[in-house]
């Protein structure tokens, strides 16, 4: 979960994020400060609280250390997640068809696959508020490399559309 994020123009801060919830709670006892406990953190139908309950207690006793190398972990995977942002964001900038027609294909198939993934997930996910799975990802990208003719045809189920090509452009659109 990210320290910050934005939804609907409105910006959260989770800045306590790192501090452990019994931290916490010995920092409101000592300052005399009332507190309501959500009930239902003590209920294990819930998966958070199996993991609280069950995981974390033997994690704590093997690995002391686990929750900063966590909080780490997690700081890293959030400015990975910014950065494929960026590249997505320039990818598409420098790829897309000047009329908007989707994307240049022969743009698209000079980025490595590894950018292409990510140019194509940030394109499904901000033009079109989708996302492939995985094997459909992995068969859109297929489906690209060998693109070497104009008579290569594309026309597969990507999220909840269609990818196509048209021309010499990827196009997607919802039938």
């Amino acid at each position: 979960m990210p320290r910050r994020w934005q939804r609907d123009g409105i910006e959260f801060h989770r800045p306590l994020l790192g501090v452990s919830g019994s931290d916490i709670r010995d920092w409101l006892a000592l300052q005399r400060a009332e507190f309501v406990e959500d009930p239902s953190n003590a209920d294990q139908r819930f998966i958070r609280n199996q993991v609280r309950a069950r995981i974390l207690p033997v994690l704590q006793a093997v690995f002391p250390h686990f929750r900063d190398t966590f909080a780490r972990t997690a700081n890293h995977a959030a400015q990975a997640q910014e950065l494929l942002r960026e590249f997505g964001d320039d990818d598409l900038a420098r790829t897309s068809h000047a009329e908007g027609e989707g994307l240049v294909i022969t743009q698209l198939r000079a980025l490595s696959r590894a950018r292409q993934a990510n140019l194509l997930r940030h394109w499904l996910k901000t033009r079109f508020a989708t996302q492939a799975s995985a094997a459909q990802l992995e068969e859109l990208l297929d489906q690209l490399a060998a693109c070497t003719t104009r008579g290569h045809n594309i026309n597969i189920k990507v999220g909840s559309g269609l990818a196509v090509r048209q021309g010499g452009n990827l196009t997607w659109y919802n039938p």
